[in-house]
């Protein structure tokens, strides 16, 4: 399509009100129950628009960002409470929207209202792949919407800048990884130990994890020994319109194995996973045979991990 249709097609779609949200669940293994759901909108389905990628190129384009951000977060939340879906609703956004002149301070919360939704349900999405220059202003929108009751998520971490100065900077309530951590961590010990890394830096921090692009049940099964709690990817539930509601539904449509408790496998399950965990010990032992490489990983780790601790634990909040 050209330029002038896209402004076209994309002047419908903000007048007419035509995003649908689609849903996939975060999965806890801990309470072995669907934890909340991370809306994703779509355009209508024959329109050139109608995956987001498009969509919000188009929208940055016409300057009409904010509003096709707003938009999104209006209907999702209608179809969430329309839906009675359980849980918490995780919305996206793009920090620099929060700056734009034409963004309405409250909307959201003005929304949560008008259906019904308790803003201690709904966790903000913060999704940046450019660089945060400012970090103090930052800090200060989000702690301006924490007072609204929200709390906040950092998404994608690892991919493009978001990295742990994010983390560190932004204090965020979850840290959700990048789907590329997730691929194959079966069978990648290096991603293992930075997942089981993270693990241990998110107990400290009070801060929860959430691992995206959970694809295959080698993975899945990886993450719960682990000790991974939520969970999100295609092998739990692909995003739909009308997504599952209990674990019994995700179970029925994608063999999902029952987790319990915080041990959620027996004995005899985890040794399926004893091969990874020697590989570990063994690298591990390798490591520790060099007394000064030791010290000066251990001085590494223990400078980052005190740089972490320094990031403020708050429930953050926005609009």
């Amino acid at each position: 399509m050209s330029s002038e249709q896209n402004a076209e097609e994309l002047d419908n779609i903000i007048r007419n009100e035509l995003l649908t949200p689609f849903f996939q669940p975060i999965f806890s293994t801990h309470r072995a129950k669907i934890y909340g759901y991370e809306a994703l909108a779509r355009g209508p389905s024959m329109s050139a628009l109608h995956y987001p990628r498009t969509l919000f190129q188009v929208a940055a384009k016409q300057h009409r960002l904010v509003e096709v951000d707003m938009l999104a977060r209006k209907i999702a939340i209608r179809h969430f409470k329309q839906l009675g879906l359980s849980g918490k609703l995780f919305l996206n956004v793009m920090p620099h929207t929060l700056f734009q002149n034409d963004f309405r301070e409250g909307a959201t919360l003005e929304f949560l209202h008008q259906e019904g939704v308790d803003p201690q349900r709904v966790v903000i999405e913060v999704t940046e792949h450019s660089h945060i220059n400012d970090y103090s202003l930052m800090r200060h929108a989000l702690d301006h919407y924490r007072r609204m009751g929200f709390r906040v998520a950092l998404d994608d971490l690892g991919a493009g800048s978001a990295g742990l100065g994010h983390w560190a900077e932004l204090g965020p309530d979850y840290v959700k990884t990048s789907h590329y951590f997730c691929q194959h961590i079966d069978t990648d010990l290096a991603k293992h130990k930075f997942l089981d890394y993270l693990l241990e830096v998110s107990r400290n921090l009070g801060c929860e994890i959430i691992f995206e692009g959970v694809e295959r049940r080698e993975e899945y099964e990886t993450l719960v020994a682990l000790n991974g709690n939520l969970l999100q990817g295609h092998y739990i539930s692909v995003p739909a319109a009308n997504p599952p509601q209990d674990i019994d539904q995700v179970q029925r449509d994608n063999c999902l194995p029952v987790t319990r408790g915080e041990h959620s496998y027996e004995q005899s399950q985890l040794m399926e996973f004893m091969p990874m965990r020697e590989a570990i010990d063994a690298s591990s032992a390798e490591e520790s045979s060099s007394a000064g490489q030791l010290n000066k990983d251990a001085a590494i780790g223990a400078e980052t991990t005190s740089e972490l601790s320094r990031c403020p634990l708050a429930s953050f909040v926005v609009f």
